[in-house]
């Protein structure tokens, strides 16, 4: 029973540890993933953060997409 009891609590640390772990994509991730966008010097353009939700990722893509789309029609008087 003791042994079971610390092969478990063995497991949970190792799942604790793995958790924790960054991915290996976020070494290359984008930076503008984390909000670090370049330097706008000519006002020429500009950036908007767009959320989406959904069931699937083409379906939160899509939600953001509309979003970011009324938003800017908005902003534009449409």
């Amino acid at each position: 029973m003791k042994t079971i009891f610390i092969f478990l609590l063995l497991c949970l640390c190792g799942i604790g540890v793995q958790a924790t772990r960054p991915d290996k994509s976020d070494k290359i991730a984008p930076r503008w993933k984390n909000g670090v966008f370049p330097k706008n010097h000519d006002n020429s353009y500009y950036f908007k953060v767009a959320h989406g939700e959904g069931r699937t990722l083409s379906d939160a893509c899509e939600s953001a997409v509309l979003t970011l789309v009324g938003d800017l029609a908005s902003m534009h008087g449409v």
